[in-house]
């Protein structure tokens, strides 16, 4: 399945060293984690796969980066994993090539937005104490979500009549810890989307899902 996954993404084969590694790290995952993707990675100079695995705590991260990675890729990320303690969910992004290479992604995100959910704020105030995040940047990361209406936004707003009941919904989606060989670094992904609510009982309410796409939503 891999095999073929990969062929169709890259056009060929993967080279007999990377595909060892890359079934040894399959394997190595643990039962409580799981293969979230596996991307080609084309833009890059090497010839590596993306791994990203979900499910997994930093504790068990760590063991299973120890069990997979170079020691010094071990030992970086182990490091860092306590900047991240805490998070309602953790992925563990690494690409593999003849070995899993250098840099290694560590994604933290909750459910729920930073006004409703204070650990956003402690985890930022923990990457700002470490000199990966200034107060600046925490601040500005905060105040980012919320909506925009045709209310609240009248100026900026389109002005056709059918865009009036419409919202455009801001959420943080997730943080990033990347551990390389010069030091951790920290990255922020926003999202936004449009949401048009429809209350009518009939036809159900549309919402957003956790990827920040919009789904539908049926009354029970």
């Amino acid at each position: 399945m891999t095999d073929r996954l990969l062929r169709g993404l890259r056009g060929r084969p993967l080279a007999a060293a990377p595909r060892r590694r890359l079934a040894r790290c399959l394997a190595a995952i643990p039962p409580a984690g799981r293969l979230l993707y596996l991307a080609s990675m084309e833009s890059r100079p090497s010839d590596a796969v993306r791994l990203v695995v979900s499910g997994l705590d930093a504790p068990a991260l760590v063991a299973f980066l120890g069990r997979i990675a170079p020691a010094a890729v071990a030992r970086r990320a182990a490091a860092a994993a306590s900047l991240v303690a805490g998070a309602a969910r953790t992925h563990l992004s690494f690409d593999v090539g003849e070995e899993v290479e250098v840099r290694v992604g560590i994604e933290c995100s909750f459910p729920r937005l930073p006004s409703r959910e204070p650990r956003w704020a402690g985890l930022l105030d923990a990457w700002t104490a470490a000199g990966l995040c200034t107060l600046e940047q925490r601040s500005a990361l905060l105040a980012w979500t919320g909506y925009d209406s045709f209310w609240t936004a009248a100026p900026r707003w389109p002005v056709a009549a059918e865009t009036a009941g419409t919202f455009c919904i801001r959420c943080l989606s997730h943080l990033k810890l990347i551990c390389a060989a010069d030091g951790p670094t920290a990255k922020a992904y926003l999202l936004f989307g449009s949401l048009r609510p429809n209350l009518s009982p009939a036809t159900g309410a549309s919402r957003m899902d956790g990827s920040g796409r919009l789904a539908s939503e049926a009354p029970l």
